[in-house]
């Protein structure tokens, strides 16, 4: 009875750790596919991109001078860029 137990136990965690590794591995796949569709965006249409860029800073209120720089910024890597992550100019 205690080694079914044990069994009934173990069965149940590792089908749990499955399903949790399953969800993040998913996640991250469709992380990464959004990242390389944005890097193919960018490299089709630089200025295009860099305008979208200026145009959500200056949805998020900052004045268009200002939004213009912080793009600048993130574009060129002297902004500092998330996770080290440095983009081609």
């Amino acid at each position: 009875m205690l080694f079914a137990g044990t069994a009934v136990i173990l069965a149940g965690g590792s089908a749990a750790a499955g399903a949790r590794f399953s969800e993040v591995r998913t996640e991250w796949e469709m992380d990464r596919a959004l990242l390389e569709a944005e890097q193919a965006s960018i490299e089709a249409d630089p200025a295009g991109e860099f305008e979208e860029l200026v145009g959500l800073y200056e949805a998020k209120g900052l004045n268009p001078g200002l939004a213009r720089q912080v793009a600048e910024a993130l574009r060129t890597g002297s902004g500092g860029c998330p996770r080290g992550r440095r983009t081609a100019s």
